[in-house]
């Protein structure tokens, strides 16, 4: 496909990758899952909600897997996304029930 085929995807953009990790999310496809989310989030790390949103996805991946590696990475991004956005009350919230949920 070329880059101005209709049906390509710009993989560098934040819609293009959000679009990757849910569909591959969706299939069980957790290592591309979170590399394209992980990309969105560096296209635009002062983005609070992909910063939350790739917490949110380590947070059910440890749940799956029983993995404290992926809390504490959970963790670090749902911190971001508070230290971005204080003031974001479903993120501020989703991360303290996080935290009673698991510390």
């Amino acid at each position: 496909m070329s880059p101005s085929s209709p049906n390509s995807i710009d993989r560098w953009s934040i819609a293009g990758n959000l679009l990757l990790f849910e569909m591959a999310n969706a299939r069980g496809r957790f290592e591309t899952a979170e590399s394209s989310l992980k990309k969105a989030v560096e296209f635009s790390p002062t983005s609070y909600v992909l910063n939350a949103r790739l917490g949110r996805f380590y947070r059910d991946r440890s749940r799956a897997l029983g993995s404290s590696e992926l809390l504490d990475r959970a963790a670090r991004y749902y911190e971001q996304a508070v230290h971005l956005a204080p003031t974001a009350g479903r993120t501020v919230d989703e991360f303290q029930r996080f935290k009673d949920e698991y510390r």
